[in-house]
């Protein structure tokens, strides 16, 4: 019974909620994965905000920087190319935005590099935009992220969920190996397709792998179990499976 209760507890945390079933299947949810809390999403994903010391840091260019610049042509372009390379270093990401969006780092740019001027009534077009962002990938030595990519890094979360199953585990540690291997992360929607397809095949691996070595009975057992997480908790011998396991440690 014991041996049971501790894989019930296992498959609890694999399937998330989904049932084993006879065969091999795993019945789950198919809504998108939370991989990242609201405030991680903010960090990695939000428009920088930068306070006095911030602008200090990102706002002010170095030679290789001015001359990326300097070779935009006109204010607006100019003034842009300034918010795409601070933004970029401190998030390794673009952001698109508005001149209201941003009006605090505006003023700083004027008044240290363009003193005198005005906030441009003109934006950038798209076609200018993305001309920054390929020099400034160039410039930081960046990979833009691409479809062509997704096949590299899902090979990369196969080996980490053999670490960890948990969503934001997995999520946290591809966004550290993109930084470390300089390449662009996708967006939030594509990273959490690419997480819950990536779990999703995991959880099928490893329950064939114990359907494999389960009859039905037992199957349906485990099933039973997970679905009275109350019940299995309040079981009296589930602390002395606790303790059991600290000691074999």
């Amino acid at each position: 019974m014991v041996i049971i209760v501790r894989l019930t507890i296992f498959l609890r945390t694999l399937i998330s909620g989904g049932k084993m079933v006879s065969g091999g299947k795993a019945a789950g949810k198919s809504e998108r994965l939370a991989v990242l809390s609201n405030a991680e999403q903010e960090a990695l994903y939000g428009l920088p905000d930068f306070d006095d010391a911030q602008q200090l840091e990102f706002l002010v260019l170095d030679e290789s920087e001015l001359a990326l610049v300097n070779s935009r042509k006109g204010l607006h372009a100019q003034l842009y190319c300034i918010l795409q390379s601070a933004y970029f270093k401190a998030k390794s990401l673009f952001f698109h935005f508005n001149w209201h969006d941003v009006l605090d780092d505006c003023n700083f740019i004027l008044s240290r590099y363009f003193p005198g001027e005005s906030i441009p009534l003109q934006s950038p077009s798209k076609y200018e935009r993305y001309a920054q962002r390929e020099k400034i990938c160039k410039l930081y030595n960046y990979r833009p992220w691409s479809s062509a990519l997704s096949s590299l890094i899902e090979q990369q979360a196969v080996h980490i969920v053999h670490r960890d199953i948990t969503p934001g585990f997995v999520a946290t540690e591809l966004i550290i190996w993109l930084n470390e291997n300089k390449i662009i992360r996708p967006g939030y929607t594509t990273l959490q397709e690419l997480v819950s397809k990536v779990l999703s095949n995991e959880r099928q691996r490893l329950g064939n792998i114990l359907t494999e070595q389960l009859d039905d009975a037992t199957i349906a057992h485990l099933n039973k179990l997970i679905e009275r997480d109350e019940t299995l908790s309040a079981l009296p011998f589930s602390g002395k499976m606790h303790e059991t396991s600290d000691g074999d440690r």
